[in-house]
């Protein structure tokens, strides 16, 4: 006799489940109604839902615009730090983002609020787990001592490491630093004599002196030694007369700084003194005689020249001065090494 209660197996498996569902239903709405759950599983209707939802998008990219930002910021430090040079990565295009999504009557409220997400608590890796976020001070990034340590403030800021390495390697910021501080600076090149009976030659001269900002004041001395060939009158009568030449100056000498940039630092010079000069020569007489003859005066120069800076204590120096000499008024095209202490 079958009964009107006889359900096969199959039915009265899905009837247990149906009901396991629909108590759990109840059990995450009175959940959400004692405030034990910040999601809430239910909506009171499809309209809170999608603003809801359209609003948690709009977050989204509005954190993928600011981390994407922040990420180009942070390859562009990273060129310019390590590779001296601007990124070739282009620049992220933003997500737009619109207005907030609303209740079109403007009376309804949502239960559901978008959260921001939140950087979890450093916790020491000894420490055991808890609840509560860790009441010990944690250092700031600035506080860092490595030197490649530098702290992403944001978009168009530049790290602390970047800046305090471009006024180290700024030949401005370096000019303006060394003040009262002494130099020498000795110096070779060639003589190009400004008269055709003389011939180049040799140029030798070393400076040295104090700075003061980007001013110079110092002593430069300075030797150089040229043939020559040439005609001499004596007793009414024209001769042939060839030797050679040494030219020696000191002169006080003031120099003027100027920036040039990729640590390069231009220099005009103005110095005023006196010269003398001594020449052995063969007068070419019935018979060939040999002839001396010292001279000395007023001496002065101009100079233009330029320095490639290697921390503060060297530089490599090359440059020209024209020498207005008793004897004879010269070009010197000259090269040295700076030594500053």
């Amino acid at each position: 006799m079958s009964s009107p209660f006889n359900f096969p197996g199959i039915h009265l498996v899905c009837l247990v489940f149906s009901g396991l569902g629909f108590f759990s239903q109840v059990t995450a709405v009175n959940e959400d109604d004692l405030g034990l759950s910040s999601f809430p599983r239910a909506y009171d209707s499809l309209d809170e839902k999608s603003v809801y939802h359209q609003n948690r998008l709009r977050g989204m990219k509005r954190d993928f615009n600011d981390y994407g930002g922040r990420v180009y910021d942070l390859r562009r430090r990273f060129d310019l730090i390590f590779k001296n040079r601007e990124t070739d990565m282009a620049p992220p295009v933003p997500f737009e983002i619109g207005d907030a999504a609303a209740f079109r009557d403007r009376q309804t409220q949502s239960r559901v609020t978008y959260q921001d997400p939140s950087f979890p608590a450093r916790i020491h890796p000894r420490d055991p787990p808890v609840s509560q976020p860790p009441t010990e001070v944690i250092p700031e990034p600035g506080e860092e001592k490595s030197p490649l340590a530098f702290v992403v403030e944001g978009p168009g800021q530049a790290p602390e490491a970047q800046v305090q390495n471009e006024v180290e390697n700024d030949p401005e910021k370096d000019v303006a630093r060394r003040k009262l501080k002494y130099y020498i600076l000795p110096r070779f090149g060639i003589s190009l004599p400004s008269d055709d009976d003389y011939e180049s030659g040799l140029s030798l001269a070393v400076g040295g002196g104090f700075t003061r900002g980007d001013w110079r004041l110092g002593v430069d001395f300075s030797y150089s030694s040229n043939d020559f060939s040439r005609s001499r009158e004596v007793l009414g009568f024209t001769h042939a007369e060839s030797g050679d030449l040494a030219s020696y100056a000191l002169l006080v000498n003031v120099n003027r700084d100027i920036p040039l940039g990729a640590n390069w630092v231009g220099s005009v010079s103005l110095g005023i003194g006196g010269g003398w000069s001594h020449s052995d020569s063969t007068l070419y007489v019935t018979p060939p005689i040999p002839w001396e003859e010292r001279e000395g005066g007023f001496a002065w120069q101009v100079g233009l020249g330029a320095r490639r800076l290697f921390g503060e204590a060297s530089a490599v120096f090359l440059g020209y001065r024209y020498l207005e000499h008793p004897a004879i008024g010269t070009h010197n095209f000259e090269a040295g090494a700076e030594i500053g202490f």
